[in-house]
């Protein structure tokens, strides 16, 4: 019994301090992501657009700096922009580096060039729209 409370008990006591240092980093490392993704789509100014939707307005400016597909990549395609998460990417059937080599610039001719009238490829890029690039 002596050997339970000299061995088995100090290893389970790391074993479970290293369970809850590992659960709080994955949490603080999740919260600041999610911070990232959201902070540019969040400073960015909105327009009535004569329906009493609104619609987030986007600078060329805005687009060129969310250029990182880890973190926040912004895309512009026929004037709408659109926030394209890493996840989306990876399981892109033509493959990652095509979606990332997107964010940050105006992907039109690009996009359809590769899906043309391919409305399959346009729906699945309307889940992402968060605007409209301004003039």
């Amino acid at each position: 019994m002596n050997y339970v409370y000299k061995v088995f008990y100090p290893i389970l006591a790391l074993l479970v301090l290293g369970i809850i240092l590992l659960l709080g980093y994955t949490f603080i490392s999740d919260s600041g992501n999610t911070q990232t993704n959201n902070s540019t789509t969040q400073t960015n100014s909105t327009t009535n657009t004569g329906n009493s939707n609104l619609t987030a307005t986007f600078t060329s400016s805005d687009i060129s700096a969310a250029n990182n597909i880890k973190t926040d990549c912004l895309t512009v395609v026929d004037g709408s922009v659109y926030n394209i998460p890493e996840s989306w990417a990876k399981s892109h059937p033509g493959g990652y580096q095509e979606v990332a080599m997107m964010c940050g610039k105006d992907a039109t001719s690009l996009f359809n060039s590769q899906h043309g009238r391919d409305n399959t490829a346009k729906n699945q890029l309307s889940q992402y729209f968060v605007g409209v690039l301004s003039n």
